[in-house]
């Protein structure tokens, strides 16, 4: 059952193509338009979410929005978001806002006062690639996060590699003794499917479920996955 949407942002680059986050964030950042991308992006996936409803009034499903590491110390992100939220109209439990956990490395990137403004708005926060950021556990303890996502090099290799296994095993058992929800990245295959649902793992996403697709093409998906459920 789909119970959530990760917005993808992409740059048809009039000479280079279409480009990758990878390939802009960072020179975003640098330059300071990180926090215009940011804007832009959760005030396109609200009014996205309006034009699903034009067509599905009950549609209720929570989408997922990257936050550079820059925005995650700025004052300004809880304001963009509410304004975001009123000028659409939307619920603010409809908006998660995910973050790195490289971010979380670099401590001057983040401000525990934005978290916590945030949190308070009702917005969900996210740790997003889980395991490749020093696995700073102590963040974990004082952040108002409510879910981890493992990263997709750790489900790879799943369940033939051992070490895999033992990793992931390790990162539930964290995340279950702080009572967080959890998401397997990057799962492409049956096994990796029946495996993490066996050893507990509630939740999931990768090509196994979807490639990317246009906002324009969710709801015949959604239609398509509630029929076959």
């Amino acid at each position: 059952r789909v119970v959530g949407l990760e917005a993808l942002i992409r740059w048809n680059h009039p000479v280079h193509g279409m480009l990758t986050p990878d390939r802009f964030i960072g020179v975003a950042e640098v330059s300071g338009l990180s926090e215009r991308i940011t804007r832009w992006v959760l005030n396109e996936v609200c009014s996205q979410i309006n034009r699903w409803r034009l067509v599905k009034p009950d549609f209720d499903v929570p989408v997922a929005v990257n936050v550079a590491g820059r925005e995650m110390g700025s004052t300004a992100l809880p304001i963009l978001v509410r304004s975001a939220l009123v000028k659409h109209n939307i619920e603010p439990r409809l908006i998660v806002l995910e973050i790195t956990e490289r971010t979380l490395v670099k401590e001057s990137e983040i401000n525990n006062d934005v978290l916590a403004e945030l949190a308070s708005i009702g917005v969900g926060l996210v740790l997003d690639d889980f395991g490749t950021g020093y696995s700073m556990l102590g963040y974990l303890k004082r952040m108002p996060i409510h879910a981890l996502k493992i990263d997709q090099s750790f489900i790879e290799g799943i369940p033939a590699d051992p070490d895999s296994r033992a990793i992931v095993h390790a990162m539930l058992a964290v995340a279950r003794h702080f009572r967080l929800k959890v998401v397997a990245e990057g799962v492409e295959s049956q096994d990796q499917v029946d495996y993490m649902r066996e050893i507990g793992c509630e939740f999931a996403q990768g090509f196994f479920y979807s490639r990317a697709i246009s906002g324009d093409t969710i709801l015949d998906y959604l239609a398509r996955e509630s029929a076959a459920s």
